[in-house]
């Protein structure tokens, strides 16, 4: 490939905080090594700022050449591996294939790199990356759907494997739930022909998610959904955020709390009672109504794990989610409305909620 003077050059000046590219790149076969793919990765990032950031346009039949310092490549500034991978990337394909609603498959492969050199700019050592004009519309038309990833979390996962299914499972940032066929799935990862499928679980899948979990604090499960024989041919997957698990162990406690006996229910809100400021007489109008400590117990709740966002003042927020502006210390009794008594279940020891409610209370 002759490389003409009408090369685009980008120097990156910055970094973007994520990376976006097409579902086409997510799902392509990559056959990078762990570094090759932090140094498409970094080429994805600047395409990022320029094509998506500033909406400057890359011209037709155009090669996109990107100035990569090698200190940015590697933490250990170790040149000999960066040179090892920077000719290794070269000769790399990546291929792409689908199958069309009338069962036709289709493929094509290409080598998107096929020319990299080291030069000194500025005084400092840079790779020099040349992207195949046809291969940017690959990288850079997104189309409905893309993959959207944090660059740094991206750059920090150390196995090949934990980097493409951290950036697999992105590409389904709209939903928590997603089947692939294990065969396809296989194929995208580039795993080796010679793994089974408990190789491909275990030093795959299992190993991704563990470092996935340790550096995002995101996991995820996965479960056989359909076999032939006893073949494993398609793994459903549930990813789990952080945000999710807090959901999840807040409705558990919201349903324990909704079936809690009534002398429990008052005993936990006299304790939670200590995150706020209220007076003598709204308390009592809170444990004396079913209603009201229901709905007390319910908005303590969400308040602490977040799920009610933006609350500034937790005391006025509860006093006017419970309309209690007017209920003071030394007036007249206030007195409840009849309320239908609450549902009751088997006894149950406070300590077993307390005990676990670090999540309930509220930030000093």
């Amino acid at each position: 490939m002759s490389v003409s003077e009408e090369n685009l050059m980008i120097v990156p000046n910055k970094k973007q905080k994520n990376n976006y590219q097409p579902n086409l790149i997510t799902e392509s076969r990559q056959m990078f090594t762990a570094l090759e793919k932090n140094i498409v990765v970094m080429v994805i990032n600047q395409l990022t700022i320029r094509y998506f950031e500033k909406g400057q346009p890359l011209f037709p039949n155009q090669n996109v050449e990107f100035l990569l310092p090698y200190s940015d490549l590697s933490k250990s500034r170790n040149y000999n591996e960066i040179e090892r991978a920077a000719k290794s990337l070269q000769l790399k394909q990546q291929g792409f294939a689908y199958t069309n609603e009338k069962g036709e498959r289709f493929f094509k492969y290409m080598i998107p790199f096929p020319l990299v050199e080291n030069i000194m700019s500025k005084g400092k050592m840079c790779l020099k990356i040349t992207m195949f004009s046809g291969a940017v519309p690959y990288y850079t038309e997104l189309g409905r759907s893309w993959t959207s990833y944090d660059y740094e979390v991206m750059r920090s996962l150390g196995s090949l494997y934990s980097k493409r299914v951290y950036e697999i499972i992105m590409s389904h940032y709209r939903k928590n739930e997603f089947i692939y066929e294990v065969d396809h799935l296989m194929h995208i990862l580039n795993v080796p022909a010679t793994f089974k499928f408990y190789d491909f679980t275990r030093k795959c899948l299992d190993v991704a998610n563990n470092e996935i979990k340790a550096k995002t604090g995101m996991s995820f499960t996965y479960q056989p959904v359909k076999k032939e024989g006893k073949r494993v041919t398609a793994l459903k997957f549930v990813k789990i955020t952080p945000q999710s698990q807090v959901e999840s162990e807040l409705d558990k406690n919201q349903q324990y709390i909704n079936n809690m006996p009534v002398g429990e229910a008052i005993a936990l809100a006299w304790k939670w009672f200590s995150n706020y400021t209220l007076n003598n007489a709204q308390k009592s109008v809170i444990t004396d109504n079913s209603d009201k400590l229901d709905t007390f117990l319910r908005i303590h709740s969400e308040v602490a794990s977040g799920r009610r966002k933006n609350v500034k003042n937790a005391t006025a927020y509860m006093v006017k989610s419970l309309s209690l502006e007017n209920v003071r210390d030394k007036k007249k009794e206030v007195v409840p409305k009849a309320t239908a008594p609450r549902k009751t279940a088997s006894p149950k020891a406070l300590g077993s909620i307390i005990g676990t409610m670090d999540l309930f209370r509220a930030e000093e």
